[in-house]
């Protein structure tokens, strides 16, 4: 599968591998979702800072909310440590909060054995090749020369369309469009592993590759297991701010449930605020609507917390 380089992000590409993929219910938006121009011009640097990439994350998560939003899916929320994981762990989280929020199962973990393989197709700037004979009864890899895991799931899910960064997706032939989407969202037989690498990361041009086979009964996932990963969830929320005035003192925020069914309790920092509902139980991908309340005309600030297995996620909240 052809594809061509990301405009908007410098050394950006993606290429695809599929061995006998079965889309469930997969297929992306109409079009592509471009990224906003203060993503694009924050993300375009090949070799960013730790505060730049820091900055670049928060912009494409935001971005991954508001394309899910579209889709009527809930905010993705990530652990409390997620900048300090290591990439196995960040993509394994990634992946299978997409998955987990559309209903379908989980990847058990990350292989050492396939990790082999993704390193390959990583340093060489190819989708990975697969084992012979496969070890399970499907697969399929995507690579990307992106940097952050979280650019490339941005990429890999929503802007793969038309208009987007698949040279293969054009008008008239459109039978490859969505197809790096196909693969992460992809029905397989478990168990179900993975393999990941990134090569070069943060030091210049960098390659990023996920390898997934189903019905896997040989490689094991010793790296990094989803059972690990999933106490560390914290609710999705779908902004960082909310602010109201003296005449208009009531806000709201979608919260949801990301990568498992959540119970999750609603609380601000300040008695100046009053937060309804105090607790929402939600299954995986599903949002509720949280309203917030200053208690004064007076301007004051507090944080919105909302507490989930893996700790809280919060919303700074301001009257003015």
């Amino acid at each position: 599968m052809r594809t061509r380089r990301f405009p908007r992000v410098v050394g950006g590409a993606l290429c695809l591998c599929v061995l006998a993929v079965s889309p469930a219910g997969a297929a992306g938006p109409l079009r592509s979702l471009p990224p906003s121009r203060a993503f694009s011009g924050t993300c375009s640097v090949p070799s960013p800072s730790p505060t730049r990439q820091a900055v670049c994350d928060s912009l494409a998560l935001a971005a991954i909310n508001s394309a899910r939003a579209a889709e009527g899916v809930g905010p993705m929320g990530l652990p409390a440590q997620f900048d300090r994981e290591g990439v196995a762990a960040q993509a394994l989280t990634l992946v299978n909060e997409e998955r987990v929020d559309r209903g379908l199962a989980p990847v058990k973990g990350v292989s050492s054995a396939l990790d082999r393989w993704a390193r390959a197709g990583a340093q060489s700037g190819l989708a990975p090749s697969f084992p012979s004979p496969l070890p399970g009864s499907r697969g399929g890899a995507v690579w990307s020369s992106v940097w952050s895991p979280l650019l490339a799931d941005y990429l890999f899910v929503y802007d793969d369309g038309l208009g987007g960064v698949n040279l293969d997706c054009q008008s008239g032939r459109t039978s490859a469009c969505w197809g790096h989407r196909r693969i992460l969202l992809a029905r397989y037989g478990g168990p179900l592993v993975m393999g990941v690498a990134a090569v070069g990361r943060g030091g210049g041009v960098s390659g990023f590759t996920a390898e997934l086979i189903g019905g896997d009964r040989l490689d094991h996932a010793d790296v990094v297991t989803w059972s690990s990963l999933r106490r560390t969830l914290r609710p999705g929320v779908s902004t960082s701010s909310l602010a109201t005035t003296s005449t208009r003192r009531t806000a709201q925020v979608l919260v949801a449930a990301s990568g498992e069914q959540m119970s999750i309790q609603l609380s601000t920092t300040s008695a100046n605020w009053m937060v309804t509902p105090a607790l929402c139980v939600l299954r995986a991908g599903h949002s509720c609507v949280v309203t917030v309340e200053s208690r004064s005309a007076s301007p004051s600030s507090a944080l919105l917390l909302a507490t989930g297995p893996g700790g809280a996620s919060t919303v700074s909240l301001r009257q003015t």
